[in-house]
């Protein structure tokens, strides 16, 4: 599984500089996530259940002092 870093900050806010990324994505799980949650495995969470994957990353790794967002797709 691959680990891919983008920037963190907040969106609209003094932005300087848009940058964009481009991964290859062919089979299994893409697991995206903001800057509130912090450095966890996807790995150890893979579930069928992408909802309960999302919330589980969510509540053990979401940050008491800022907002967090975690969306899990699977192909």
């Amino acid at each position: 599984m691959a680990m891919h870093t983008s920037m963190s900050g907040v969106l609209g806010w003094n932005l300087r500089k848009v940058k964009e990324f481009k991964y290859d994505f062919h089979a299994g799980w893409l697991v995206m996530n903001s800057d509130g949650i912090g450095r966890f495995s996807a790995s150890e969470y893979a579930s069928d259940d992408l909802h309960a994957m999302a919330a589980k990353i969510q509540n053990e790794h979401g940050k008491d002092n800022d907002d967090a967002t975690v969306v899990v797709v699977r192909s």
